[in-house]
């Protein structure tokens, strides 16, 4: 059964919502965000040999031998790094405006710079 937390949140997005953590999912899970920003900590994994894929609201997460699929999850987080699911995320909002002005992806000291 994975850990997981939930704390009250300070980021302003309104003092209904909460913020949620899921540490360590077991085997092919079928993880759902609640309201907030909701969190899958794989951070005793590296992102390499991970595979995502969209299915609608859904994303497919393919990695050591297994399957998770997340709905309403914002972010994975790795040991190296983080995979970000919400568009909304500022990491994702800084990588399509380098697309779109620079026609390249941001290298990691210009993405640190925009959204730190």
């Amino acid at each position: 059964m994975p850990e997981s937390e939930s704390k009250n949140n300070s980021s302003g997005r309104g003092s209904d919502s909460t913020d949620s953590r899921v540490v360590n999912p077991s085997s092919d899970d079928h993880l759902v965000g609640t309201i907030g920003h909701n969190v899958v900590d794989l951070s005793n994994s590296s992102v390499r040999g991970s595979l995502f894929s969209a299915n609608g609201a859904e994303t497919v997460h393919r990695h050591g031998g297994q399957t998770d699929t997340y709905t309403g999850i914002a972010s994975v987080q790795f040991i190296d790094g983080r995979m970000v699911l919400d568009l909304n995320d500022a990491a994702a909002q800084v990588t399509r405006l380098y697309q779109a002005a620079l026609n390249r992806l941001p290298d990691q000291d210009g993405l640190s710079y925009w959204t730190d």
